[in-house]
């Protein structure tokens, strides 16, 4: 399934959109939590096809939050799923990339701004000599 991100809402489009014209779409609210299909796909799904995406769905998840490497990643939540037959880690990795590249911050372009991003960092520590 495609995605687009807008204001904590997830919306979504069958995967088949352009090479069938499946106009299927949904959307999922609350941090993930509500799945609301707007709608419905014009062709038929089976089980395994669900599988697959739902695994896929899955590794960018972690994969956007981990710091383990992308092909770990994929081995490991693969060995759990059912629709891990259909998925190659060829075809997913540039989007696992993309997913991991996006949720790292910004670098500062000046060497005030790194100084600035250490003192607010949580792992700073301040150590302060008293005489």
């Amino acid at each position: 399934n495609k995605y687009n991100q807008s204001n904590g809402t997830i919306y979504l489009r069958c995967t088949l959109a352009r090479s069938h014209g499946c106009s299927a779409t949904a959307k999922i609210l609350d941090a993930g939590n509500n799945l609301i299909i707007t709608k419905t796909h014009n062709h038929s799904q089976t089980e395994h096809q669900t599988d697959t995406i739902i695994l896929a769905n899955r590794i960018k998840r972690v994969a956007e939050t981990s710091t383990e490497n992308l092909r770990e990643i994929f081995n490991t939540e693969c060995r759990s799923s059912l629709g891990a037959s259909s998925l190659s880690f060829k075809v997913i990795e540039s989007t696992l990339s993309k997913r991991r590249r996006l949720e790292l911050p910004k670098l500062p372009s000046s060497a005030e701004e790194f100084s600035e991003l250490v003192i607010q960092s949580p792992f700073s520590r301040t150590h302060r000599l008293t005489i």
